[in-house]
Parts: structure tokens; C-alpha cells; sequence
């Protein structure tokens, strides 16, 4: 799923669908909500506890790593809220700079984010 408008996604097939208005005033209210959150480096990149990007690419390395750095590092991309994307985490770094919320990253067209499996299921899609 990609990242979409707050209208967009009421207007969507998803939000449709539901049976109940109960329901679909939940889904539109977390999605609202995850819009609202501000944003963070670890939203992209996996990062450790203090912020700082963990940066094993190559899956050679990724295999060199003792276990616990090896989980460190799986649970670290796992909290990610957007699935790898084409920017480099200096630009993303950039992006933060003039960002404060998720919904912010809506209005940059450059920027085309699909939504990791981590970020769908807190939406509850």
C-alpha cells in the first residue's frame, strides 16, 4: 500500500467496503492518527535505540554478524513504518529537516513511499 492523502484514502475502496460505520470510523481515525505522527529517522532506516542508522547491506556481512547484532539489526528493519526506499539516508535526513509529520511527506511529489508490513498492521488494513 502507499502512502496516501487523508482524502484518498477515505474516498478508497478499503474504507468502502467496511460494513459498519463503527468500523470504518476506526480505520479513518488510526489512519489519521498515523498520519499525524511525527516523523523519524527509523520510520526509513533501521536504527538502534539511540537513533543511530544500522547500516548492514550486503548479506555477507549481515551473516558475519554475531546473533544478537544479527536480531538487533532484523528487529530494527521490522519497526520500519516504509519499505526501502530509492533515497539515500541523507536525503531522507534532509526530508526530516523540512517534515515534521508523516502527512507532510504526502505533499513531496518527489517522494513515492509504499508502506511496510509493520506500518499496514497498525493501521489494522
Amino acid at each position: 500500500m502507499k502512502l496516501i492523502s487523508m482524502t484518498d484514502f477515505v474516498l478508497g475502496e478499503k474504507v468502502k467496503s467496511i460494513l459498519t460505520c463503527i468500523e470504518a470510523y476506526v480505520l479513518i481515525r488510526k489512519y489519521a492518527q498515523f498520519l499525524k505522527q511525527p516523523l523519524e529517522l527509523w520510520m526509513f532506516v533501521p536504527c538502534d535505540s539511540d537513533g543511530n542508522v544500522l547500516e548492514y547491506k550486503q548479506n555477507e556481512y549481515l551473516s558475519s554478524l554475531k546473533p544478537y547484532e544479527r536480531q538487533e539489526y532484523q528487529q530494527a528493519k521490522e519497526r520500519c513504518l516504509f519499505e526501502k526506499s530509492k533515497y539515500g539516508t541523507g536525503t531522507i535526513k534532509e526530508i526530516l529537516k523540512c517534515s515534521k509529520i508523516i502527512e507532510d511527506l504526502i505533499t513531496c511529489s518527489k517522494l513515492d513511499l509504499t508502506l511496510t508490513q509493520t506500518a499496514i498492521k497498525q493501521l489494522g488494513l
